[in-house]
């Protein structure tokens, strides 16, 4: 890396977080979160489960990774956001 990428970094990383960066975070999380509920259902449950139950655990995925993306925007959108394109592609 160069010293303007690093400089840049540090700039953007103390600057004040906007609305705009706050939403795009909870929208990163809701998207991943659905991922993150799916895998911890499948990691904690040790039998099979309907997809009632899977649908539970991915919209509350969904909606306290989106809870994180609004409150901590700048660390939940970068540690979920390659989350968040998983099966976007071709």
């Amino acid at each position: 890396m160069t010293l303007g990428v690093l400089n840049r970094l540090q700039l953007w990383w103390r600057s004040p977080i906007t609305r705009r960066e706050r939403i795009r975070s909870a929208c990163i999380g809701a998207v991943a979160g659905i991922w993150v509920g799916l895998l911890m259902c499948v990691l904690l449950t040790s039998e099979p489960v309907g997809l009632g139950e899977l649908g539970i655990w991915a919209l509350l995925g969904a909606l306290v990774c989106a809870g994180l993306g609004a409150l901590l925007p700048r660390v939940v959108g970068i540690i979920l956001f390659p989350l968040s394109i998983c099966g976007i592609g071709n």
